[in-house]
């Protein structure tokens, strides 16, 4: 089984270094570490031994490898927006069945997006939905939506081993970094200015943040992990 991330930016799924190779974010650690249980290894390890497990697909090549026939449809079965995620799920489900076809192996597809400094469940819940549905038109099973509410950084707050409060979730926090109160302000806060994606990488390698930390109401966090193991045990299954 291999898996196809993409994102936003280097403190999210990661980046690409010069020489090719995956540099992983946050979010790719925190992939690694949810499906080491079900896969009985880590993703992130076996990496180098024979070939990549984990691996990265960016923006700008979803954008390279989008194609005219992408379809964009609307209203009520569909949803009445973000059209953007919806062709990006479908450009990056078609590239994940390629790779199925051609290496004869399952592939998990996970597209990162963050809520955009959005509180609101309903915006949430209409850009999971659109990047489902991006998935769905393509007829591709093991596609996983990865949106943090607002913002990556609520997961990271919400995961940090000095989060002590199991009942407050960071999710109905700001993500308008004109507000004293978001979520990133909070994370540089906490853990230093402007934290790098080496950096933040090396506070969940040592256990400091943790997603298994996280608790169920944390919902944009449990969404993706409910999502994220079902299609992993499932497309173990249809091995």
């Amino acid at each position: 089984m291999k898996f196809l991330l993409s994102g936003e930016g280097p403190t999210d799924i990661g980046t690409r270094a010069q020489d090719n190779t995956f540099l992983h974010g946050p979010m790719a650690c925190f992939i690694d570490i949810l499906v080491t249980p079900i896969l009985g290894y880590s993703p992130r390890e076996t990496e180098g031994e024979h070939e990549d497990i984990l691996e990265f697909c960016s923006e700008q090549e979803l954008l390279q490898r989008k194609k005219p026939r992408v379809t964009k449809l609307s209203g009520k079965k569909f949803g009445k927006s973000r059209g953007f995620f919806r062709a990006n799920a479908q450009v990056l489900g078609s590239y994940a069945k390629q790779k199925m076809q051609e290496e004869g192996c399952p592939y998990i597809a996970v597209l990162f997006r963050d809520g955009d400094g959005s509180r609101s469940k309903d915006e949430w819940q209409d850009k999971w939905d659109s990047i489902e549905n991006g998935f769905l038109l393509e007829e591709f099973h093991f596609g996983v939506p990865m949106v943090p509410r607002p913002k990556s950084e609520a997961w990271l707050l919400q995961a940090h081993k000095d989060h002590d409060n199991p009942s407050e979730t960071y999710e109905t926090r700001t993500g308008n970094r004109a507000s004293s109160f978001d979520v990133k302000k909070q994370l540089e806060l906490l853990i230093g200015d402007h934290p790098s994606r080496e950096y933040l990488v090396q506070l969940i390698d040592e256990g400091s943040i943790s997603p298994l930390s996280i608790s169920e109401q944390c919902s944009s966090f449990t969404a993706f992990r409910k999502t994220l193991h079902h299609s992993v045990v499932t497309a173990l299954k249809s091995c």
